[in-house]
């Protein structure tokens, strides 16, 4: 096999070359990177308790902003709000249904824009459409109940605490009928008013 031709200093392709005590000399230090220092919009999200996490880079060229959504629990797609959250939430889907109506019985797909798009400027929330609709119809779900163990008679709720007395085997039985009353044995239903109004004005 004929070997090729050689080619002429000229010609050959330039190559770089470095010395092995470039790399193995003590003297060589690489600068440390510049610190990271919280933000100040960081620092008002978490006095407000909001899983926002904001930190920008002091050094040069310039500013390099970290932005980290809310985190729900590992793995967990549950939207879960504060009594004030909720209560945007559903003034909002209130809103909507008078603006737009429904679609069968839930909101329009612009609504749940809206709704999501309120939940991110005043809270700093990323949430999915997904979620949105299960945590409306998980409310509607748990006011059912609600509303059905008010009616109830035997004065089993404390209006001053919003929660039923029972013992376990009626829990046992209303939840068979209504599975979302569970909850309701530990935690009331906040904003449960508000939940009565979309209920009236068949949002749900």
């Amino acid at each position: 096999m004929a070997r090729g031709k050689r080619l002429r200093a000229d010609q050959r392709l330039p190559t770089l070359q470095f010395a092995a005590s470039t790399y193995a000399s003590p003297r060589l230090r690489l600068p440390p990177p510049p610190p990271l220092a919280a933000s100040a919009s960081a620092s008002a999200s978490a006095s407000a308790g909001l899983h926002l996490h904001q930190f920008t880079y002091a050094g040069p060229p310039s500013p390099l902003i970290f932005l980290f959504p809310p985190i729900s629990g590992m793995g967990d797609k549950r939207l879960k709000l504060t009594t004030e959250q909720e209560k945007l939430f559903l003034e909002t889907c209130i809103e909507e249904t008078v603006r737009v109506g429904y679609m069968g019985v839930s909101l329009q797909r612009e609504s749940w824009a809206i709704v999501g798009k309120k939940l991110l400027e005043a809270y700093g929330m990323v949430v999915e459409q997904k979620q949105l609709k299960n945590k409306y119809d998980y409310l509607r779900a748990k006011y059912l109940a609600w509303s059905y163990l008010k009616r109830k008679t035997g004065n089993i709720y404390n209006p001053h605490t919003n929660m039923f007395t029972l013992t376990n085997e009626d829990w046992d039985a209303v939840c068979k009928v209504h599975p979302k009353a569970a909850s309701l044995k530990t935690t009331p239903l906040a904003n449960h008013e508000l939940c009565a109004t979309t209920t009236t004005k068949m949002a749900f």
